[in-house]
């Protein structure tokens, strides 16, 4: 019988789209697992085809919800579909030139079910996409940073095209207007089996994703295995270490389980492209032996070159040259994806236990973490903060303790 993996990935741009496909191709195939999908996107781009349709239907941004439609299609013509861009049409008469068709229909969705997890889901449905796709926020929020030379960057179009080198790197990111987290992204983290973070800008693709109020807390309780797909290429100097240390800072040490990475050479042509935009390759792993955790090393780069897919776009920012092949990055994933269908799985029952976050207003955090976890046990559905002393911390201590002994406990938190 084949174990069904809760599969979650988070990430932005072409990056995640290539992780989901590679994905895909593991759907059906006859193994050990089953997979259910679910992509998390950030919302806060705002260049390109993406920043005009924000600015003008005041809607998060759609670009990156269309690259997991992408990825998350079945079939071929959709494929084509997916990656059609208009071209210019008549001076003076208003068109579309330069947007791509996948940013319609989740303009479309948005437009008629709302900025909501509904409009997402009607979009998967009628796409026959292979995953549903849950965006962190439907607030339609904008990434700022300043920098340690003081410059101050608003909109990831600005950080992106910036040299943030130049300017002694990052001091702080922060998104405006404050974002209100998706549950159903939330309730997807918590469930994982397994967790991919996709290859992309560190500054613009993933640091988005964890400036959202409680994700840092969801990914930290959550129980799954952590994956990190490493970049093939570094436009601010990058390793594979820094990379990676890059998001641990925003999380814990050691976070990510399972590192993917590179190991072959880009062609000459790729290179070269690559030296005109200031980027080069991230070092293999061969040259930084002794990070403490998994590394799966093996040829990932699509060996044609990927020609710019805007035509002229002046929209658009600039397509990478080097990407990852979606049937050797399935075959890395594949490992993972084995490896934790095959682990010894508790026999014991998952208890989700919801703690209210009128509770970590309180300085007694850990007393009122448990309290809650015991109100719920004794079947009380909400605790005040005035009720707070109702409870004593000692007498419940031991009840836990013997929960924890049936049962695998999962707290969920709010605040």
């Amino acid at each position: 019988m084949q174990k069904i993996l809760h599969v979650v990935t988070l990430g932005g741009g072409s990056g995640h789209r290539v992780v989901l496909q590679a994905l895909g191709l593991l759907i059906g195939e006859e193994g050990d697992y089953h997979l259910k999908l679910t992509a998390i996107p950030v919302t806060s781009d705002n260049g390109g085809s993406t920043g005009l349709l924000r600015e003008a239907y005041d809607i998060i941004a759609p670009g990156d919800i269309a690259q997991c439609m992408a990825g998350l299609s079945s079939t071929i013509e959709a494929d084509w579909l997916m990656n059609f861009r208009y071209s210019h049409g008549k001076p003076g008469r208003g068109n579309l030139g330069g947007h791509t068709y996948r940013n319609m229909p989740v303009v479309a969705h948005l437009q008629q079910f709302g900025p909501t997890q509904q409009a997402m889901d009607e979009l998967a449905k009628r796409f026959e996409l292979r995953g549903r796709i849950t965006p962190i926020t439907f607030t339609p929020t904008q990434l700022h940073a300043v920098l340690n030379d003081g410059t101050e960057l608003h909109g990831e179009e600005e950080i992106y095209s910036a040299d943030l080198a130049k300017g002694g790197g990052v001091r702080k990111h922060w998104l405006s207007p404050r974002p209100q987290l998706n549950l159903a992204a939330l309730e997807a983290i918590l469930q994982a089996d397994i967790l991919i973070f996709t290859p992309g800008m560190l500054d613009t693709s993933l640091a988005p994703l964890l400036l959202v109020p409680r994700v840092q807390e969801a990914l930290l309780q959550s129980k799954a295995h952590k994956v990190c797909v490493v970049n093939l290429m570094s436009k601010h100097g990058e390793s594979i270490d820094s990379h990676v240390n890059y998001l641990e800072k925003l999380l814990v040490p050691k976070f990510f389980d399972t590192l993917i990475c590179n190991d072959e050479e880009p062609t000459e042509t790729q290179s070269e492209q690559y030296k005109r935009e200031g980027k080069r390759l991230i070092p293999s792993p061969l040259d930084l032996q002794g990070l403490p955790r998994a590394i799966i090393a093996q040829p990932l780069l699509l060996q044609q070159s990927v020609v710019s897919e805007h035509g002229g776009d002046e929209f658009a920012h600039v397509r990478g040259s080097v990407r990852h092949d979606p049937f050797n990055l399935s075959e890395a994933l594949d490992e993972v994806l084995r490896w934790e269908a095959n682990k010894v799985q508790s026999t014991r029952p998952r208890l989700f236990l919801d703690c209210d976050r009128v509770l970590f207003r309180t300085d007694a955090f850990k007393e009122a973490y448990a309290l809650r976890m015991a109100a719920l046990i004794v079947g009380v559905d909400r605790v005040q903060t005035g009720e707070l002393e109702n409870f004593v911390y000692p007498d419940v201590k031991p009840a836990l303790d013997k929960l924890r002994m049936t049962h695998t406990l999962t707290v969920v938190t709010y605040g």
